[in-house]
């Protein structure tokens, strides 16, 4: 299990959170997939600071993460087309639990390539804003938190493509006068 890719104060608050003691605490693999079928919209923690709380995003995050899934499995839910949140999903919890930066890449590759819109809500935000799945996968790779789920470090894809040569390297990672 890698129960541990939540920090241990956002566990604990998922833990006690009424959406994980009604819906997630006893689900299945399947049960998480259906709930992230369900969702409207994705957030990460609603309210400020000591009192926020999960939300139901976070709450199957963390159930995946104690499910922990074989890799065939969740290259499933990344590699479908139909289930946009299920694909955030599955793209969320490689970008945790994987530390084989190339097998990262490619699972963000996947979600950046997806330009349907998903429904946001940002931290402290009142309102749910639509924007492309890839935007919001793009912040998997720059920023330090995600839904303020704190992701781990990872080697940027310019650096696991000259450490690898197994990824292409994007242009729009270099300034202009790297690419001369």
């Amino acid at each position: 299990m890698v129960v541990n890719a939540l920090s241990e104060v956002l566990r604990k608050k998922v833990l006690r959170s009424s959406y994980w003691l009604g819906r997630c605490a006893d689900a299945t693999f399947l049960d998480v997939v259906a709930l992230a079928a369900d969702l409207d919209f994705v957030e990460g923690m609603r309210g400020e600071a000591e009192m926020a709380q999960p939300t139901p995003f976070v709450c199957l995050i963390q159930r995946l993460c104690q499910l922990d899934p074989p890799p065939e499995l969740i290259h499933e839910l990344i590699d479908q087309k139909q289930l946009k949140y299920v694909r955030l999903l599955g793209i969320l919890f490689v970008r945790l639990t994987v530390e084989d930066p190339v097998a990262v890449h490619a699972a963000i590759d996947v979600g950046l390539a997806d330009f349907r819109m998903v429904r946001v809500r940002e931290p402290l935000g009142a309102a749910v804003e639509a924007q492309p799945l890839d935007v919001a996968v793009e912040k998997l790779v720059e920023e330090e938190t995600f839904f303020g789920v704190p992701l781990p470090s990872l080697l940027s894809r310019a650096n696991t493509a000259v450490a690898t040569g197994q990824l292409t390297v994007w242009p729009r990672e270099y300034s202009d006068d790297q690419q001369q």
